[in-house]
């Protein structure tokens, strides 16, 4: 579980701080070092869960129900909700662009199949597993 302090910060400083943050995922030149500093800043929870959220807004973009988008990815109803009512409040944009654009179709996808067939023990339902294997293969070749 991911733990802050209960200090509140000002906006002021939240937003630098992201500004920053930025900036240090900006200068790493390669994905080795990318992912060394993903390693490194985040825990294996943050990182998983990260994953996660970004396969849930992958797959209610791909027009997948709540229920189906909890039982692939292993969480609850109430956690897709919440992230479906941001989507369509308007949030997020940034990442729906990237998983709309084709030059990130491959990693994207990627994420996504190391998190239905490998990623998750029991993994999703049968019918369900087999249906996001094949919407993979489709939108692997440009669907």
């Amino acid at each position: 579980m991911v733990h802050i302090s209960k200090r509140e910060i000002s906006e002021q400083l939240s937003k630098k701080l992201v500004e920053q943050l930025a900036s240090l995922l900006v200068a790493q030149d390669t994905l080795k070092s990318s992912k060394a500093f993903l390693y490194e800043m985040l825990s294996h929870t943050e990182r998983i869960m990260l994953a996660k959220r970004i396969g849930i807004l992958f797959f209610l973009h791909r027009g997948y129900s709540l229920y189906a988008t909890s039982q692939i990815l292993a969480v609850s109803e109430s956690t897709v909700a919440r992230i479906k009512n941001k989507l369509d409040d308007g949030e997020y944009v940034h990442i729906v662009q990237t998983i709309q654009r084709k030059e990130h179709r491959e990693s994207i996808l990627g994420t996504i199949e190391t998190l239905v067939r490998f990623g998750l023990s029991g993994g999703p339902q049968a019918h369900l597993r087999k249906k996001v294997t094949s919407d993979i293969r489709a939108w692997r070749q440009g669907a």
